[in-house]
């Protein structure tokens, strides 16, 4: 009877083996399915990152443009206020000092 039992069991085990591997199947099935799904998506983000990344220099692009503009505009001003401070400053330096030909007399 022990030859029955060795079947018996390896009958078992051959059946408990198909049903994992056919539990397996069915779940590589439903991963590859998911797999394929998130490679077409990697594909389309791919696709259109060269898009975007165009668009995003366009933007960086016009964004230092206008600090360029800002920054030029701001000087200007700055030189403009410190002309006239400069003017100010040598029409109060002059009334304060005593003229030469005062001193000189």
């Amino acid at each position: 009877m022990a030859p029955r039992r060795s079947t018996r069991g390896r009958r078992i085990r051959v059946a408990a083996s198909l049903l994992m591997l056919g539990g397996c199947a069915g779940m590589y099935e439903a991963t590859g399915t998911a797999s394929q799904q998130d490679m077409l998506q990697l594909r389309t983000d791919l696709n259109s990152l060269p898009v975007s990344l165009q668009r995003t220099r366009a933007e960086v692009d016009a964004a230092l443009a206008q600090m360029d503009r800002r920054l030029a505009e701001q000087t200007a001003e700055s030189g403009k206020q410190l002309s006239a401070l400069s003017a100010r400053l040598e029409v109060l330096s002059g009334t304060s000092r005593p003229s030469r030909r005062a001193r000189t007399r």
